[in-house]
């Protein structure tokens, strides 16, 4: 049985390297992969690059349409490049990618109702909220990996094996707490964050993935630092955009990405497998893997834990159970199952505002609604020109006045 995913954003970097990871891992599902996106050249180096992994069991094609791509998909996987621009009747109103995930959730509620619908975008959990509440669609899974590096760094750190470390998180995108850390079935987190506090040096986080990508290993010095003054870890790794003059601000000068360019050279036949994926995975630190996983999960329905941004669904009662927040969850083929952890009062009270104000955003997306817009700017009085109100909805760019990021 052939297994439909539609790429949206289809040549795409990470699209592309997803396609080469789960082309690479799994010889025996008949995969469908229909691309969908703006730039034909591109997408044809997807397919090219796609058939050097292909034992047969996968088909790699250009759509063409959008309806094409969704027609008969069990999973969509959004990674378009589309900005702020609006899209049929939809304005982003200052969200990226606002205007055209509503548009494709709408297409989705159309087509495929009961395909999953995966976003990699900044930020995931906005406007996913706000096609939920539009649509009414359930199977919805915002992506970021940001949980990933801090259970790489305390793994080495503390000698756990990887596979068997759950930090247990919460938080919106790009702003989490982790309010426990479950080591092979127990709770280590006392263990990890006295250590942390003892003794941690980015020297002595050692392994592949640190020589690779040294930049988690030397910002998580700001996360001990937050931790030192909060007594929680606090992610991602290096710390959120809302904290200033935290000690490590050289992150960005350590991060390699790959570009287009690097890309195109996977195109040589002279390249192995091994090397074009040494080349791919470098796209957001191993970034495809993580979205490999979770597609995995929801194709199988193996049940395996992965963070992701999700519906609350009862999770926190204090928050709307449509409110999107990210948690370390089970995911199967129909359903995804959240913990109900006991939250600190710190972390209740740091995240309550963030989760509530992007709420409100996301039912100003979904109802195309700018005073309900004003209402989510406004959530932060403190980092809103009063006066400058009507300016900045009609400059359709909400940051940074809230914190999407």
């Amino acid at each position: 049985m052939s297994r439909k995913i539609a790429i949206i954003g289809g040549g795409g970097k990470i699209t592309s390297a997803v396609i080469f990871e789960l082309l690479n891992r799994d010889k025996t599902t008949d995969f469908e992969f229909a691309l969908f996106g703006r730039t034909a050249s591109k997408i044809h180096n997807t397919i090219e690059i796609s058939n050097r992994f292909n034992s047969g069991n996968g088909k790699v094609y250009n759509a063409e349409t959008l309806e094409n791509a969704l027609a008969g998909a069990e999973l969509v996987l959004y990674c378009a490049s589309y900005g702020l621009e609006p899209y049929g009747e939809y304005k982003a109103m200052g969200v990226s990618h606002g205007a055209y995930i509503m548009g494709i959730a709408e297409k989705i509620k159309e087509i495929c109702p009961n395909a999953w619908l995966l976003a990699v975008t900044n930020p995931p959990d906005i406007p996913l909220m706000a096609a939920g509440m539009k649509f009414g669609l359930k199977k919805l899974i915002g992506l970021c990996n940001a949980t990933s590096f801090t259970r790489k760094v305390v793994s080495a750190f503390m000698g756990y094996e990887e596979s068997e470390l759950f930090p247990m998180d919460i938080g919106v995108n790009h702003e989490l707490w982790l309010y426990d850390m479950i080591y092979k079935n127990e709770s280590v987190y006392d263990n990890v964050r006295s250590a942390l506090l003892q003794s941690y040096s980015p020297d002595k986080v050692k392994g592949d993935f640190h020589e690779s990508f040294p930049e988690w290993r030397e910002g998580f010095v700001n996360n001990v630092a937050i931790l030192k003054e909060t007594g929680y870890l606090h992610g991602p790794v290096g710390g959120c955009a809302r904290f200033s003059n935290l000690p490590f601000t050289g992150m960005g000068k350590l991060m390699k990405r790959p570009s287009y360019e690097d890309f195109e050279k996977c195109l040589n036949p002279e390249l192995s497998n091994d090397e074009i994926l040494r080349v791919t995975r470098r796209c957001a630190a191993e970034f495809p893997i993580y979205i490999a996983d979770i597609i995995a999960s929801a194709l199988s329905g193996d049940g395996k834990k992965h963070s992701i941004l999700t519906e609350n669904c009862g999770a926190v009662p204090s928050l709307p159970d449509d409110a999107f927040i990210q948690l370390t969850c089970g995911i199967t083929k129909d359903e995804i199952i959240r913990p109900t952890p006991e939250l600190p009062e710190f972390i209740k009270a740091t995240l309550t505002s963030r989760v509530l104000q992007n709420h409100i955003l996301a039912k100003a997306l979904a109802e195309q609604d700018e005073k309900l817009l004003k209402q989510s700017l406004l959530t932060f009085p403190e980092r809103v020109p009063f006066d400058k109100l009507d300016e900045i909805i009609a400059s359709n760019n909400t940051e940074p006045y809230i914190s999407l990021n």
